[in-house]
């Protein structure tokens, strides 16, 4: 029937966490995000069944309200790594069983490995309270890597863990092992 779109849903499918690259519909568009994935399958639907029956105007205006709604819905529930959320990481570097009491230590938002040594790459910082201990606090749910730097006897001791915490989530015994 015309006006009726067809999807390529299979290996490639963005809602099945790969990029979908054979999808256009009719304006062109290519769908590649989990918002657009939405939008995808609500533009199938509809015009697969209705398409025919709209007159043009509402079809207009039914287009632009879905998109809204989808949009909408997509960015109300967006929330990335970072600052905004009531999660916590707690913790503490270590080098030989002994817990480092002068250590700074930066966190890095959305990385689940190490973003490098250069510091300037990590999102913020805190240095050790006077147990040696770190705590970064209002974060999202989400991936986050810490690392620490701690001088210690003439030498630099450095290292980094990941942590995924949930929403609302409190890591509180976190440890980093330096090395040299």
């Amino acid at each position: 029937m015309p006006g009726r779109q067809q999807a390529n849903v299979g290996r490639n499918d963005p809602c099945s966490g790969k990029l979908c690259t054979n999808y256009n519909n009719s304006y062109g568009i290519n769908y590649y995000s989990k918002l657009s994935c939405i939008y995808r399958y609500i533009h199938i639907i509809v015009y697969t069944y209705y398409a025919d029956d709209l007159p043009m105007k509402k079809h207009l205006i039914f287009s632009a309200f879905l998109l809204t709604l989808v949009l909408f819905m997509g960015l109300a529930s967006c929330t990335k790594e970072g600052l905004g959320g009531k999660g916590e990481i707690k913790g503490h570097a270590y080098y030989e069983n002994k817990t480092l009491k002068a250590s700074i230590f930066y966190i890095k938002y959305g990385a689940d490995s190490s973003p490098g040594f250069d510091v300037s790459m990590y999102d913020a910082s805190t240095a050790s309270d006077s147990d040696g201990k770190f705590h970064f606090k209002g974060l999202n749910e989400g991936d986050y890597y810490i690392y620490a730097v701690s001088p210690d006897e003439g030498q630099t001791l450095v290292g980094g863990v990941h942590v995924e915490i949930d929403k609302d989530e409190h890591k509180g015994n976190v440890q980093i092992n330096l090395t040299p």
